[in-house]
């Protein structure tokens, strides 16, 4: 391809595999994927048939509208408690991710940090250990954004913590996006937005983070393997037939 077909495409090439917590079979097979018909909409894990009339148009992103985001993240946290609901569609597996951010030089003081969200449930949200509390104005969830409030926030440029967790039903999840079970196994897939189904963030290809600890937690019976990208610091049995494992990327 040209030199600007190359540059438009690296603006949405992107993709990091998370973690994985998964029972091996003992043969691993090729999986062919299946076309979806046009009209199946399987947003948020409904499987539903719907007209062409009722199927929202896709948004049209433009490099021309590019914006820096006021917020800069520099490192990032993860910790994955997986297991299995009583059924697809329960909440069971909780994500805590701790975001270290910081206002940009020259950005307006009071705007907001509106992070990516997609089929979360919102269980806590605290800034350098203080939690949040809902309904207080500090922060709201409109559709899929989390809007913290810039008073809830330290002030100046200064980086603070902030800390969520999630509640998901990965097997309900059958978008093949973000968190999900496939044959079972838990598998992430965050390119091009997946993420935002997984924990709030910035979910754009310009944000970068290192994540420096990515800690998975899982039924060592279920799920002996639990791999993410980079480096294992350390693994183990954490009591109750769990065990755990710490990367590093």
């Amino acid at each position: 391809p040209s030199r600007a077909r190359r540059e438009d495409m690296s603006w949405i090439r992107r993709g990091k595999l998370l973690g994985l917590a998964c029972a091996l079979p003992g043969i691993l097979g090729l999986r062919v994927p299946l076309r979806a018909p046009a009209n199946l909409n399987l947003r948020g894990g409904s499987v539903l048939m719907s007209s062409a009339s009722d199927q929202a148009a896709p948004v049209e992103k433009f490099r021309k509208d590019y914006a820096p985001t006021p917020y800069a993240i520099s490192e990032i946290e993860l910790d994955f408690s997986l297991h299995d609901g009583e059924t697809a569609e329960s909440r069971a597996t909780t994500v805590t991710s701790r975001l270290h951010v910081s206002r940009r030089p020259g950005a307006d003081a009071g705007a907001s940090l509106d992070l990516d969200g997609e089929d979360l449930e919102l269980v806590s949200l605290a800034v350098d250990g203080v939690e949040l509390t809902p309904g207080g104005g500090a922060y709201a969830v409109e559709g899929d954004v989390l809007s913290i409030d810039s008073s809830a926030l330290p002030a100046g440029e200064a980086q603070f913590v902030l800390e969520s967790v999630v509640r998901l039903a990965p097997a309900a999840n059958l978008q093949l996006s973000g968190l999900y079970k496939s044959g079972g196994m838990f598998c992430t897939q965050c390119e091009a937005e997946g993420f935002r189904r997984i924990t709030y963030y910035y979910d754009r290809p310009d944000v970068m983070a290192t994540f420096s600890r990515v800690r998975l937690e899982a039924g060592k019976e279920s799920y002996p393997v639990l791999l993410s990208n980079g480096n294992k610091l350390e693994h183990g049995d954490c009591g109750g037939g769990r065990h755990f494992a710490v990367w590093e990327d």
